[in-house]
């Protein structure tokens, strides 16, 4: 039997870890409104993209070559599935941002539609689908080729549900 002392050291130290954990079962509506609120807004996905692969398009944040362990991508085991941010010092963009090629895939602004000036046509493309960006500890079946881990990847979903493995990250404007 644990007394309430413990119990309570317990739950706090659960807390403080799970503090460390990128946001997620979060709508995109949520992850807008929760960027607005602090101030900044969603990136859109031509930032979110230049963020991550930097000003030469590299394929990974770490560079061209696919490496196993150098993100959070599902080969580990995570309690919460997510890393804690920042736990792979090596999935680092070129502008020193973490966990952009893993961990959890994020909203972006845009709507799911053609780049501009692209000839590839999708049934999909429209304002149903809101783009997420990145990749997600969730590499199962398919997922886990490195594919699917690339900076460019490029991911859509329905923007009112919400995912394990979809979170948020905010951008602000330069003054």
């Amino acid at each position: 039997v644990m007394s309430k002392e413990d119990l309570l050291k317990e739950v706090e130290k659960k807390f403080q870890a799970i503090d460390k954990l990128p946001v997620v079962f979060v709508s995109w509506q949520g992850a807008s409104a929760y960027c607005k609120w602090v101030g900044k807004r969603l990136p859109s996905e031509a930032e979110w993209e230049k963020a991550a692969r930097g000003e030469h398009g590299q394929e990974f944040p770490w560079g061209e070559e696919w490496k196993a362990g150098l993100s959070n991508t599902g080969e580990e085991s995570w309690e919460y599935g997510a890393a804690p941010v920042g736990s792979y010092k090596t999935d680092k963009s070129p502008y020193d941002i973490y966990d952009m090629g893993g961990n959890v895939r994020e909203w972006v602004a845009d709507w799911y539609k053609a780049y501009p000036g692209a000839v590839f046509k999708a049934k999909e493309f429209g304002e149903k689908y809101k783009v997420v960006r990145g990749a997600g500890s969730g590499g199962q079946g398919h997922y886990a080729l490195s594919l699917f881990q690339r900076t460019a990847y490029r991911g859509i979903l329905e923007p009112d549900n919400t995912y394990s493995d979809v979170g948020v990250r905010c951008a602000k404007d330069a003054r």
